[in-house]
């Protein structure tokens, strides 16, 4: 599987609209398929709202880590998750600011997958400062929050465990320029981030130029409200292991749960 596996992303620069159209009725129709065959009770189901649409979202894990390679996702549907990430990665710069969140917002309004959700946190992770709206709508979610630390460990690992393939196959020939683009894509900056460690980024800082500190401080209240809801929803199951756990990634995230201090460095 590589972001060059199929005619995707060659695709995706000739036809932007209808390409991502076609990817996503196919992941929309291949998640359904899912669901049916596994039974619609062992899904959780998420109400996205974005504006004036709300849309339902099937909560899997593996379908969130699947644009990066997860073994139990054909190699197909891990394709065409990659064309799509590499091709809002390696463009991102040529969008303007508002055009890059619409297209975005486009994907999440018309998906039922979590395998979209996290392809677009991946460009939100790259592109931060410039997309906070974005991330906002996902960090409101807290499966996407957790499925992505998991996305994140894997990640951790996923370079040497290619590299090891690499060597035990002694390099396949025909497929070393999959392999290379496999192993270039884990090596871009935004792999170390994951939406845990981007929303408490937002609390503090903002790129220059590009974020001002009232800006940082509207994002940091914004933050807060959303941090706040997710406290108020895990009361009621408060005792349950799954709740610390839940709990602890709260406090990594809340700058107000921190003794923090500042030094002046020469």
């Amino acid at each position: 599987e590589s972001a060059l596996q199929t005619p995707i992303f060659m695709l995706l620069r000739s036809d932007l609209k209808a390409t991502v159209d076609f990817i996503l009725s196919f992941i929309n129709r291949t998640t359904l398929n899912l669901v049916n065959y596994c039974g619609e009770e062992n899904f959780k189901v998420h109400e996205l709202t974005i504006g004036d649409k709300t849309t339902g979202i099937f909560l899997d894990q593996s379908l969130w880590g699947a644009y990066r390679g997860v073994a139990n996702v054909p190699n197909l549907i891990q394709s065409i998750l990659m064309a799509l990430e590499k091709f809002f990665l390696e463009n991102a710069i040529h969008f303007k600011e508002d055009n890059l969140e619409a297209w975005l917002n486009y994907i999440l309004k018309n998906t039922n997958s979590s395998a979209l959700c996290s392809v677009v946190a991946s460009i939100v992770l790259a592109n931060k400062d410039r997309l906070f709206n974005v991330a906002k709508i996902l960090i409101e979610v807290k499966d996407f929050i957790q499925f992505d630390t998991a996305r994140l460990i894997f990640d951790s690992q996923l370079k040497g465990q290619l590299e090891t393939v690499a060597k035990m196959t002694g390099g396949i020939q025909h497929s070393k320029i999959y392999h290379n683009e496999r192993v270039k894509a884990c090596e871009a900056e935004h792999r170390k981030s994951s939406l845990e460690s981007i929303c408490l980024y937002y609390q503090f800082f903002g790129k220059q130029g590009v974020v001002d500190e009232i800006e940082v401080q509207r994002r940091q209240i914004e933050i807060w409200k959303t941090l706040d809801k997710h406290y108020i929803e895990i009361e009621p199951d408060k005792d349950s292991e799954a709740s610390k756990l839940w709990r602890m990634s709260l406090a990594r995230m809340d700058s107000r749960k921190m003794d923090i201090e500042t030094k002046l460095v020469e």
